[in-house]
């Protein structure tokens, strides 16, 4: 069996994901890196896959491919999913009698209503597994169609791959709906983080990064606007002091908010500001913020999109869009040939920022569509990531031209298209053949996006602080935050 597997070393990646947004997201990522697997033995898979994946076994002895993921949510973000996973469960004991004879308090739950994505694979993986002949790994017929919109309430809902047992991270403290109230602000996250999941987390990357021979780096994705934020700095933080010598490829991320109420908006902003701030101030990290707001004063309105069927607010909808960034992001480190690394980023950027906005349009005879990281309008965004789809013979000729007239460093392309498949929602035209193409150029238009960010902030730093940093934070350590951020953006 082939997974796209390199004869030279991959330089592995360690992927944490941190909100739930960022699990969104990641869901949607991992089910695409899934989808493009290649068990043919002769097969020219041209990703490779062991980038991101892990192999292992579970106790029975049976081969595994996993992510190399660390996942951290809230309880009551899983829905039906276990949080060790189901992969690695040996054959539980019959515990229907009681092992002692003393009062025993029973806690019934509502048990979780699987939809019929999560049925058929797990009649699909009943089948297999019951196969004395079977080869490869169990496909929903690429035909069939899903109408995930208005039933999945969790990203467990929608996800293909099996994970590791130590990938899933729950906070108790609080529950998944407190992202609104108690779990509101970037202390609240850091807290979190130093009192509850800190020590837990880390050994959980550590588990990861021991067993790799040649670590390359992070990705992180990670809630900006909630407490996450907080927890998401605090393991950044953690990561730029234990892997100095690691690059980041760092994904803050935020979905539209519904009914939005705007007195909530300096908290949300300043979240925001905290998290760019703390990601800025690791020397190893390369900030790429994934969101779909049209100006930092309108968080519940999205940017528009041309040909592409998108419903807002919605997370299943939203965090496809960023998975299909993030996808072409990464790809020009996770292609067999030619090989960069993920330390090579911010030297073909010549950058530590850069943005993506997602538009879709036709030229003639080319229909393609660019990705780019989603920032704001009036930002004037100059950097490109492209996605192009039904190819043609005036493709290679485009692509060299436009490389020659763009700033880009790096051109590189798939010569097969990324086909979106079940369980990834119709948001793109049927018949419609992804192909990535990933190139990075600095983008003056995401630091002119944060510039007015800073400046927003700085213009009621005063009535910020007296809200929501007086109990967490000393105002001499305010004013150096505002004044390295002010320096950075030269002004």
């Amino acid at each position: 069996m082939a997974l796209g597997k390199s004869s030279t070393m991959p330089g592995e990646i360690c992927t944490l994901q941190i909100g739930q947004f960022a699990n969104y997201i990641g869901t949607h990522f991992w089910n695409a890196q899934e989808s493009s697997f290649c068990f043919a033995d002769n097969s020219e898979a041209k990703i490779d896959h062991d980038v991101l994946f892990r192999e292992g076994s579970t106790p029975k002895g049976q081969f595994t491919y996993t992510p190399r993921l660390v996942s951290v949510g809230l309880k009551g973000s899983l829905g039906g999913l276990k949080a060790e996973g189901v992969l690695y469960q040996a054959n539980s004991e019959n515990t229907s009698e009681p092992l002692w004879d003393g009062k025993i308090d029973i806690c019934q739950h509502d048990s979780f209503q699987k939809n019929q994505f999560q049925e058929d694979l797990d009649q699909l993986e009943h089948q297999y597994e019951n196969s004395a002949h079977g080869s490869g790994a169990p496909k929903i017929p690429l035909g069939k169609t899903y109408r995930l919109e208005k039933v999945v309430k969790h990203w467990s809902d929608y996800l293909r791959p099996h994970l590791h047992p130590k990938s899933i991270l729950i906070a108790n403290t609080y529950l998944s709906d407190d992202v609104d109230t108690v779990f509101s602000s970037f202390a609240a996250g850091t807290e979190l983080f130093k009192k509850e999941v800190g020590e837990d987390l880390c050994e959980r990357v550590r588990y990861i990064v021991e067993e790799c021979d040649s670590l390359q780096g992070f990705h992180m994705l990670g809630d900006s606007i909630h407490g996450f934020s907080g927890l998401y700095a605090e393991t950044l933080k953690y990561i730029g002091e234990e892997y100095s010598n690691k690059h980041v490829l760092s994904f803050p991320c935020a979905s539209i908010l519904p009914n939005y109420d705007t007195s909530q908006r300096d908290l949300h902003l300043l979240n925001t500001f905290l998290t760019y701030y703390h990601a800025l101030e690791v020397g190893s990290v390369t900030l790429c913020p994934l969101n779909m707001w049209s100006t930092w004063n309108h968080l519940d309105i999205p940017l528009s999109f041309d040909n592409v069927d998108i419903q807002t607010p919605l997370l299943f909808h939203e965090s496809a869009i960023m998975a299909l960034a993030m996808d072409t992001a990464t790809l020009s480190y996770r292609v067999k040939n030619p090989r960069m690394s993920l330390f090579d980023l911010p030297h073909f950027s010549n950058s530590r920022w850069t943005a993506i906005e997602f538009s879709a349009y036709q030229t003639g005879d080319i229909s393609f569509g660019k990705v780019i990281f989603p920032s704001f309008k009036e930002a004037n965004i100059t950097s490109r990531i492209s996605l192009f789809r039904q190819g043609s013979a005036a493709i290679p000729d485009f692509l060299s031209d436009y490389h020659n007239l763009s700033r880009n460093s790096l051109l590189q392309t798939l010569s097969q298209p990324w086909k979106l498949k079940t369980p990834f929602p119709g948001i793109i035209p049927k018949n419609s053949d992804i192909y990535p193409l990933g190139s990075f150029v600095s983008s003056v238009g995401l630091q002119e996006s944060l510039a007015v960010l800073t400046e927003f902030i700085g213009s009621g730093s005063d009535r910020i602080f007296r809200r929501h940093l007086r109990s967490s934070m000393e105002l001499d350590e305010w004013n150096e935050i505002l004044s390295d951020m002010r320096n950075l953006f030269c002004f």
